[in-house]
């Protein structure tokens, strides 16, 4: 028996959705999907309480880039460095950045963070001349996704009140 039409874009569909951010779903829409993939039934987005159609949702899943740099404002660079967060009236813990920009960076951390969460950030930043900096700089959590590939939490963050020495270090860590 040949596949329609929904249960072949279903199976693409359900394959990519779950590669992106899931800020990027509608989650009703989503199991619909689902539904579909296994029924072979038209559902109007009017049942799932959902303000896109299903072809809607298909299509921007389908043609939407996976990167995820749709949020970013500047060029990012990867940094795999520990670095060390202090929320307000918690423990401070160490964890590992992901990359960096002049704006912000991306951590792995265990916990889910709210956006707007305030914290301040601890790290050392080696730059391709050899010199080691110690950065200290306030940040506000922009974006909290769980990442299984990753076992946590990523989080980007933009940085707060960030001084113009450290600007220039994060730039010329980013030139090199």
């Amino acid at each position: 028996m040949k596949s329609s039409y929904w249960e072949r874009m279903g199976r693409v569909v359900i394959r990519k959705a779950f590669s992106y951010k899931s800020d990027r779903l509608c989650t009703a829409l989503a199991k619909t999907v689902m539904m579909l993939l296994y029924s072979g039934i038209k559902q109007k987005s009017s049942d799932v309480n959902c303000n896109v159609s299903g072809e809607e949702f298909m299509s921007s899943i389908l043609t939407s880039a996976s990167s995820g740099d749709e949020r970013r404002q500047v060029e990012r660079k990867p940094l795999r460095v520990r670095v060390r967060v202090a929320l307000a009236g918690k423990p401070e813990m160490e964890v590992r950045s992901v990359d960096v920009s002049t704006g912000g960076m991306s951590l792995v951390v265990d916990v889910n963070l709210a956006p707007a969460t305030p914290c301040n950030l601890s790290f050392t930043l080696l730059l391709p001349d050899g010199s080691m900096h110690k950065v200290q700089v306030a940040a506000t959590v922009a974006h909290c996704t769980y990442s299984g590939q990753r076992s946590g939490f990523v989080i980007g963050l933009q940085f707060k009140g960030a001084s113009e020495e450290l600007k220039a270090l994060l730039q010329r860590y980013m030139k090199g």
